[in-house]
């Protein structure tokens, strides 16, 4: 059994079995693991992250359009002075400098080639890259706070030093 993770919904793909009690069940199922994940992981869902181009340079029918960088994982970062710059979700990798015919997918690969989320090449996630992607996610956050927490006690540290020297 399979379950993906696409707009909405959850679906779980079984070629063997297909009767109407197990798709009541999935159904159910489906709605309860989708509300839970979109309140843990709202910008894991290309929809959140569209809501947050409130405004884009480029008509809907560009390939660089706010559907098709959301759909590429990335959300509006955008400022006044700055209208076309959008932030990367997963891998905080931050673009600007758009052109209405650039690709969102290849510009995101090529300037963020450690980016999990981009080698995917899709917003419809099987739950196994879910998981995938969100433990990597955690272990980033983890060591950002270690490295961040490193950093003050080393300053903290050297202040105190300082202090005993004079």
């Amino acid at each position: 059994m399979v379950l993906l993770i696409t707009n909405n919904q959850f679906l779980f793909k079984n070629p063997k079995e297909n009767n109407m009690e197990e798709q009541q069940i999935s159904q159910k199922v489906n709605q309860e693991v989708f509300n839970l994940l979109k309140k843990i992981d709202p910008l894991f869902f290309e929809e959140n992250r569209l809501l947050t181009f409130k405004s884009w340079v480029f008509k809907d029918n560009k390939p660089c359009s706010a559907q098709k960088l959301a759909e590429a994982g990335f959300i509006f970062y955008g400022t006044k002075q700055d209208p076309d710059t959008v932030k990367c979700f997963f891998c905080d990798k931050t673009l600007d400098g758009w052109e209405e015919m650039d690709c969102p997918w290849s510009e995101h690969e090529s300037h963020a080639p450690y980016c999990n989320y981009a080698k995917l090449r899709t917003s419809n996630l099987r739950v196994e890259d879910y998981i995938n992607l969100r433990k990597e996610l955690l272990i980033k956050i983890k060591n950002k706070f270690v490295e961040d927490k490193k950093i003050e006690s080393e300053e903290a540290l050297e202040e105190i030093l300082d202090e005993m020297e004079t």
